[in-house]
């Protein structure tokens, strides 16, 4: 019997800190979203996974912007277990701070295809009582869902007023996603499923949020 064998494998990625770009750009004013710069990088190959998704952001003074265009057919959504499901997690630390544990600054957000329980997308953040925000009305999260013939599309806009401590003067955020798939491995930004994402802020990659190309 290994002791090693409870262990997550260690991937390259983690021997230094993944850093991304967020273009400045209000949501509305995105078109091409999957080009440069809104556009973000892949860390699949570090992590040994499959890429099937290609997702973009942008920033700008009123909140965060997220597009993902995923490879293939809907298939179905589950809650509460969202990850036996089609689903679109995004993490957000709006310091940075590279803690081992969620403050109040640290939002997790889940995001569907289909309605659950008459909302797109929530957000589902767990953190210490002691340092917490409450979470915020599913209401105020603006989601847009598009399906194509071999393809399905988010378009996220989440507002300052759903970001606890989000000051865009800043200039850097923590950030990191998982985009699930039923009956299938899960796609992850910066580390694998192997490693708790919403668990470890500290695993999240750096992100500067510039102005201009």
């Amino acid at each position: 019997m290994s002791i090693f064998r409870d262990i997550p494998s260690v991937e390259p990625i983690h021997f230094f800190e993944m850093k991304a770009q967020f273009a400045f750009s209000d949501f509305e004013e995105v078109t091409k979203p999957y080009k440069s710069p809104f556009l973000l990088p892949s860390s699949s190959e570090l992590i040994y996974e499959d890429s099937f998704a290609e997702v973009a952001a942008c920033w700008s003074g009123d909140g965060l912007g997220f597009f993902a265009k995923v490879k293939g057919s809907f298939t179905d959504v589950s809650f509460p277990n969202y990850r036996k499901g089609d689903s679109f997690e995004i993490f957000i630390d709006t310091r940075d701070n590279k803690t081992a544990s969620f403050t109040k600054f640290c939002h997790h957000f889940v995001f569907f295809p289909k309605e659950v329980e008459e909302y797109y997308g929530m957000e589902i953040t767990k953190g210490r009582i002691d340092d917490m925000h409450q979470n915020c009305d599913p209401s105020l999260l603006d989601v847009n869902i598009l399906f194509n013939r071999n393809s399905y599309e988010y378009n996220i806009f989440l507002p300052k007023q759903v970001l606890t401590g989000f000051d865009s003067s800043l200039s850097k955020l923590g950030f990191s996603y998982r985009i699930n798939r039923k009956g299938e491995a899960a796609q992850n930004f910066t580390t694998s499923s192997d490693l708790n994402l919403e668990k470890n802020p500290n695993l999240w990659a750096s992100v500067d949020l510039i102005k201009g190309s």
